[in-house]
């Protein structure tokens, strides 16, 4: 059963919303910030490079987003190097390149980004940019993991089951998938289902099971769809729930 955690490695690489965007988004406010950015405010570039990928408020071009992103990232703007790794590593606005995927999201884990930290992780585990290296992989999941940061716990049980970067311990796997599912992670919440299900790290329990399970099925992930319909079949089977029309 361990295996079901093997290949969930997979970073999550998007671009994410700066703190500007909590301010009403105005004609304004997009003027200022295209004057002050203009004038080498690496905040400002940083907003309007966002602007630019998500067409709010202007129109959409990737292009146009990575030259600002990038130019805030050259300042040392965290989130910027974050974003900018993202781009490179989805290929928007400029050539997918992991390499320099990797380079940007290093500098923004070294500033304490969980995000970065977490794809930074990502990245040594599978070998995309750097050679694979799990002790390092192990390093940065378990910072971000550390922050609260829900996608990295989900890593770092994982990790645990697999003895990636660290001895096999499902103890600790069962804590930190917990943690990710009770921050509403959806794959967390099937993983710690099965943990469940499977007297792995945690004694069998087929109710929490299924509470699990079916609280990763009603939220529609569609990478465990499939598998979280058999586990409720067999957890059904087992006499934990009679299906309401046979």
């Amino acid at each position: 059963m361990k295996h079901i955690f093997i290949g969930i490695l997979t970073a999550i690489l998007l671009l994410s919303p700066f703190k500007g965007f909590s301010e009403t988004l105005t004609p304004k406010r997009i003027t200022e910030w295209s004057r002050t950015a203009a004038q080498g405010d690496a905040g400002a570039q940083f907003n309007l490079g966002l602007l630019l990928a998500k067409g709010q408020g202007v129109p959409q071009s990737y292009p146009e987003a990575f030259k600002w992103v990038r130019l805030a990232a050259n300042q040392g703007l965290a989130d910027a190097q974050f974003n900018l790794g993202a781009m490179y590593a989805n290929g928007q606005g400029t050539p997918q390149n992991d390499a320099e995927a990797f380079k940007w999201f290093h500098l923004a884990a070294n500033q304490g980004l969980a995000g970065a930290q977490c794809n930074l992780g990502a990245m040594y585990a599978n070998g995309q940019g750097t050679p694979q290296n799990y002790a390092e992989a192990f390093k940065w999941v378990r910072l971000a993991a550390l922050q609260g940061n829900a996608q990295a716990q989900l890593y770092l049980g994982a990790m645990y089951v697999n003895g990636q970067g660290t001895p096999q311990n499902y103890a600790e796997a069962f804590k930190w998938v917990r943690l990710a599912a009770l921050q509403g992670n959806t794959q967390a919440q099937f993983y710690l289902g099965a943990m469940y299900a499977n007297d792995l790290g945690v004694q069998k329990n087929y109710a929490e099971a299924l509470k699990w399970v079916r609280l990763a099925a009603l939220q529609e992930i569609s990478k465990c769809t499939e598998s979280t319909r058999t586990l409720m079949r067999t957890l059904i089977e087992k006499g934990i729930q009679k299906p309401e029309h046979p």
